[in-house]
């Protein structure tokens, strides 16, 4: 067992630790195991912590992962992918609603028509 140190603190860590003792970063065997998150798992996560889009967009053309039209489409995507979908009910009242709406306008167009 031999002690190295830690890439993020200095710390020293045994190479057998899968992170270091002192601030967490992943060394020795940890350091192996976890793989680089994919650019898909990155923008998904910046997307929930509430990232507007275009700071994402940004960001995978300045990597050099995709072109700009490429990295629009997939974050749209997972925008579109995060977006909780409406329950059935609330989608019917809003047509109601609107429905009503134009109702009212058309009887108040008439009744101005006849009025005049």
């Amino acid at each position: 067992m031999a002690l190295n140190p830690c890439p993020e603190c200095g710390h020293q860590a045994s190479d057998r630790a899968t992170g270091c003792p002192d601030c967490g970063a992943p060394v020795g065997a940890g350091r192996e195991s976890q793989p680089e998150p994919s650019i898909e798992a990155w923008a998904v996560s910046r997307l929930k912590a509430g990232s507007p889009r275009r700071p994402v967009v940004e960001e995978i053309v300045r990597q050099g992962d995709m072109v700009r039209s490429d990295a629009e489409a997939l974050v749209k995507r997972l925008e579109s992918a995060l977006m909780p979908e409406q329950p059935a009910y609330l989608v019917k009242i809003a047509a109601g609603i609107g429905t009503a709406a134009l109702i009212l306008m058309l009887v108040f167009v008439v009744m101005r028509l006849l009025i005049v």
